[in-house]
């Protein structure tokens, strides 16, 4: 597999309590169309360690949130190939009305014509963004 870039947590901030906060990142998670499959409230962790699209996420193309090369046509590989990520946020108290959140994104891009080998795709960050967004809404 092709690895481009190290991978890291991207952070945000919300101006609410850390419970509050996890409550809105579950709903930010559920507007994207991810399903939490990690959800733990005590731990205030929530994500999804196996997810998968093809193309497109919440109506934008893949190469949005993801880089995963171009192909030799120059297309974004993140918009043709299908895409199995893993994205978990972790969320810290750092005052009464303050919330740290590290979000966490790892990805990899399979052909779905089966040709050739599954390619590292790195976070542009738009994902770890339209999270906080969506949450900051609540």
């Amino acid at each position: 597999m092709l690895r481009t870039t190290p991978d890291y947590a991207i952070i945000g901030g919300l101006g609410k309590p850390v419970d509050e906060s996890f409550a809105d990142m579950l709903i930010a998670y559920e507007k994207l169309g991810i399903q939490t499959t990690t959800n733990d409230s005590g731990a205030h962790t929530v994500g999804n360690m196996q997810a998968s699209a093809l193309h497109r996420l919440n109506g934008e193309d893949l190469s949005r949130y993801f880089e995963c090369g171009r192909d030799a046509f120059g297309t974004p590989r993140a918009d043709r190939y299908r895409i199995t990520f893993s994205v978990v946020s972790t969320l810290s108290m750092t005052g009464p009305n303050a919330t740290k959140v590290e979000t966490f994104v790892t990805a990899r891009g399979t052909d779905p014509g089966g040709n050739g080998s599954d390619v590292y795709c790195s976070t542009t960050g738009h994902l770890e963004n339209e999270l906080i967004k969506i949450a900051k809404l609540q």
